[in-house]
């Protein structure tokens, strides 16, 4: 009988650790991983916008030194407005199925093709067929550049959008799961201590510490395997976006993983103490 309760208590702490992680997993998933608020977040804290400008000022310039025009002629010629707008515009369709953003170039094209008429109309120039045909050129590299910059890749979106979904569909099916288990669990943790109640700070106790070791252990492990601060993703300004919501969610994992050894260990020394008090003060009550 005592090898079955030993065997029952050794998988009630296992069940418990698995599902204190399952809550870390899920409440990180819902604050962060598919928090659309969290990410809008991260991409004013980086900057995002601003050095995806830059980019997009940058890859215009790649094109101006080929042209002839002048260098000032891609200057402004995006606003920041419309640079943020299809940066969400991009973002939110990854969190719908049935939404599929296009990038709008046609006031980009107007612009640019109003520049131009500008300073040919300076230079007193009346084009040849091959000259016009090389404008039109010019103008779709542009405008290509600016998606680029903006989209990124369509693979990648394509299966950033799939990934979402896939985990939102996951979270849906199985949302009442963990609260099942966790009923099931109290159940049987009631069982088990139903002669000494106080063994349920036990149990908590080791599982908070065995979770908590846990996610240590995976933290330290993917910090040695990931040099996330040389990692290159397409550009420098969705690199650093990447880089520092990696580390906002793995140093906040790392600070729940403290939390939970600390706590297990406090709940340990107090369950100690308490049994070491129940059976002083036993031994005084059997002198008596």
């Amino acid at each position: 009988m005592k090898t079955v309760r030993t065997i029952v208590s050794y998988l009630l702490s296992f069940v418990i650790i698995c599902l204190i992680l399952l809550y870390i997993a899920i409440i990180t998933l819902d604050n962060k991983g598919m928090n659309k608020d969290y990410y809008y977040k991260m991409m004013e804290e980086t900057e995002y916008y601003l050095q995806v400008s830059r980019e997009v000022d940058s890859g215009f310039e790649d094109y101006i030194y080929q042209s002839g025009l002048p260098e000032d002629t891609l200057d402004n010629l995006v606003s920041d407005e419309k640079i943020r707008a299809d940066i969400n515009g991009v973002f939110e369709s990854l969190f719908n199925e049935d939404v599929t953003y296009e990038i709008s170039t046609e006031e980009l094209d107007k612009e640019l093709d109003a520049r131009i008429n500008a300073f040919l109309k300076t230079q007193n120039k009346t084009l040849t067929k091959e000259e016009k045909g090389n404008i039109t050129k010019f103008e779709a590299l542009i405008s290509s550049s600016y998606k680029k910059n903006i989209k990124l890749s369509d693979n990648v979106n394509v299966y950033v959008k799939q990934l979402l979904l896939t985990i939102q569909k996951l979270a849906n099916k199985f949302n009442s799961f963990p609260m099942v288990i966790s009923i099931a669990a109290i159940l049987i943790l009631l069982i088990e201590c139903r002669e000494r109640i106080y063994d349920v700070i036990k149990y908590i106790g080791v599982s908070c510490l065995g979770a908590g070791i846990v996610i240590k252990t995976g933290y330290a492990y993917l910090m040695s395997k990931i040099d996330i601060d040389n990692v290159l993703l397409f550009q420098k300004s969705f690199t650093n976006l990447i880089q520092n919501i990696f580390k906002d969610i793995s140093y906040g994992l790392s600070n729940i993983a403290t939390g939970l050894i600390v706590g297990g260990i406090t709940l340990i020394v107090v369950y100690a103490i308490f049994r070491a008090f129940l059976k002083e003060k036993k031994e005084i009550l059997k002198k008596a």
